[in-house]
């Protein structure tokens, strides 16, 4: 029987990651605003797309970045109006992202990093569909 050490199990985090950012985006890039009219739900389902775009940015995932983006646009011009508006928010976080804002050494730890664009996506989300 073989011993599972803390190195393994983190090679095989990171294998899981580049596997999954590596992999074509699909639905990945599908942002849920079809939510009953619920902003709550429509902001954490951006957050979620937000927080998965910092961590292909942060994986220096280049080829897979670069389509993500106008995806997210495809996708969001779907959804009408919100998804306009939802644009606008994605327009105002990215280049804070790409500006590694949410990334050490600016922030303590990827965690505090991830914490805080969620904030920042949430607060910019909530102010676009309240208006």
């Amino acid at each position: 029987m073989t011993r599972t050490t803390p190195f393994r199990n983190c090679l095989a985090a990171v294998g899981l990651l580049l596997a999954c950012t590596a992999a074509p985006l699909g639905h990945a890039m599908d942002v849920d605003l079809d939510v009953d009219g619920k902003p709550e739900e429509a902001c954490l389902n951006t957050e979620k797309t937000m927080r998965m775009l910092m961590n292909i940015w942060a994986n220096n995932a280049t080829e897979t970045y670069a389509s993500a983006k106008p995806e997210l646009e495809q996708e969001l011009a779907k959804h009408g109006e919100r998804g306009t508006k939802i644009l606008d928010v994605f327009h105002t976080i990215i280049p804070r992202m790409e500006a590694n804002e949410f990334l050490p050494p600016n922030v303590i730890s990827r965690y505090e990093g991830h914490q805080k664009l969620r904030a920042a996506t949430h607060e910019a989300c909530m102010k676009a569909l309240r208006v």
